[in-house]
């Protein structure tokens, strides 16, 4: 196979372009995707496409790469190596028992596959089948084979670019399939100090997505604090996302997440509240559902043991006037109220909280 790769490497032509990178990829994630993705997370089955970013424009007739990938637990994990690009001329060297290493020869050739400078194209797969679906299993570009394509410019000038790699940990069964889901469910908690702790799962990444991460105050305005590149991609491998925000001002916090993919579209996460009070503050007021339809629950914490509220419309008008008991959650009935925005206001000696709710049909 190194004389076959020696050959290969002498007998191309004259230019010699570098390009930005190859990479492998899931498979379900790449819509373009020539063969049908056989991901089976029943039977630990995962597959991955070999993306590629050409630096220039023209035909590609061919293309070489060499990867080592690590054993699983002493067997073979490669289930299909093959070209869905041009002809396949693939192979694998087996050194599981001496090595702990597969050579996995991934490559086509005898073909016409137009590349334009910068777009990706999609020209291998390989199917892994790990023992365990939490196995982690490393793909790393061989240092004997390298990785090369050869192109035909427009005008006919051949030239072979030497090509980067990002390295690649095959996600196991349990990140590739259980993590990640349709949906985006984000908790908040506060930490020690002045920090609030966020914590998402992973939703449906694709290349290069990122998280938005916003925060509003005291039901303010919704303002981006944070950018958080999607980590399934970029080998950063975690069960879950967490981030720390740090809080300038006691008083009360809503969190949102918005994921990004390439194309635009987006998966917006629940709202997930905390409460950022002063230890020395006795006076507190929670309320819940909120948005609401037909009543809201109100519990408030003070030292006296009847507290005053007040329902607001938008325009201030008072709506209900009502004696609170502390410490004990109360139901207030908003049935025959039209929808809108209400303001909660609770008052005792000096003190004095709001809080608004919506109310829909």
């Amino acid at each position: 196979m190194k004389n076959i790769i020696i050959v290969f490497v002498v007998c191309l032509l004259a230019l010699v372009g570098h390009a930005q990178e190859m990479r492998w990829i899931p498979s379900k994630y790449i819509k373009q995707q020539q063969d049908v993705d056989v991901t089976n997370c029943e039977e630990n089955l995962v597959c991955y496409t070999l993306q590629y970013i050409p630096n220039h424009t023209g035909m590609l007739t061919s293309y070489t790469t060499g990867f080592v990938m690590d054993c699983d637990e002493g067997f073979n994990a490669v289930k299909l190596n093959s070209s869905n690009s041009l002809n396949d001329h693939s192979q694998e060297i087996i050194g599981c028992e001496q090595f702990g290493k597969i050579m996995m020869h991934c490559s086509g050739n005898d073909g016409k596959l137009n590349v334009e400078k910068g777009v990706p194209v999609y020209l291998h797969q390989i199917c892994i089948q790990t023992q365990n679906k939490t196995n982690d299993l490393m793909i790393r570009k061989s240092e004997l084979a390298g990785l090369t394509a050869s192109l035909n410019l427009d005008n006919n000038t051949p030239i072979t670019e030497f090509i980067s790699y990002r390295p690649y940990q095959v996600l196991n069964n349990f990140v590739h399939c259980e993590q990640t889901s349709n949906n985006l469910k984000l908790d908040a908690e506060l930490t020690e100090g002045s920090n609030a702790r966020l914590i998402w799962k992973p939703t449906k990444e694709e290349t290069d997505g990122i998280y938005e991460i916003y925060q509003s105050f005291e039901n303010g305005s919704f303002d981006v604090i944070k950018f958080v590149p999607s980590k399934v991609l970029t080998q950063q491998i975690s069960e879950k996302y967490t981030l720390d925000v740090d809080l300038q001002e006691f008083g009360k916090y809503t969190f949102k997440v918005v994921y990004k993919y390439n194309d635009g579209s987006s998966f917006t996460s629940n709202l997930a509240k905390v409460d950022f009070l002063d230890e020395n503050f006795s006076f507190a007021l929670q309320v819940s559902p909120n948005p609401t339809s037909q009543f809201v629950n109100v519990e408030v914490t003070s030292e006296e043991e009847i507290v005053s509220m007040n329902l607001l419309d938008t325009d201030g008008k008072l709506i209900k006037q009502i004696q609170l008991i502390s410490n004990k959650i109360n139901t207030i009935d908003l049935e025959n109220l039209p929808a809108g925005i209400y303001s909660i206001v609770a008052f005792t000696g000096e003190e004095v909280i709001t809080e608004r709710i919506i109310l829909i049909e």
